[in-house]
């Protein structure tokens, strides 16, 4: 979430504590401000931190992609080994090497099971 947006829900929070607005209100309110993240922003993750040459260069063809000029939150995580997982709002791109271990592995057990039959 932008830090704007995040300024506008504090804001919110403390109209409903004065009881100047209603819960449910400022609840559809806050849903809507996620919905617009999640339409800007596209979490990568990756081993190493991207340089800023990277960052451009995927959030311009991912804009492409997406019809829609996005922002790259890049996200370290060392456990997916190498590659790159992308996710903008509920679709995930998942290019990461712990990903293609996983379904090697997965073949390899149907592979065992149909010479075990």
């Amino acid at each position: 979430m932008t830090e704007d947006n995040q300024q506008i829900i504090d804001i919110l929070n403390e109209i409903i504590e004065a009881q100047a607005i209603e819960p449910k209100t400022a609840e559809k309110i806050e849903q809507w401000f996620e919905t617009q993240r999640e339409k800007e922003v596209a979490e990568v993750t990756t081993v190493i931190p991207l340089s800023d040459t990277q960052r451009a260069s995927l959030g311009h063809k991912l804009s492409e992609i997406f019809n829609r000029p996005l922002k790259i939150d890049n996200r370290i995580d060392e456990k997916i080994l190498g590659g790159m997982k992308i996710k903008v709002g509920s679709q995930v791109i998942d290019a990461t090497l712990l990903n293609k271990i996983g379904q090697l592995k997965s073949w390899m057990h149907e592979q065992i099971e149909q010479l075990s039959s």
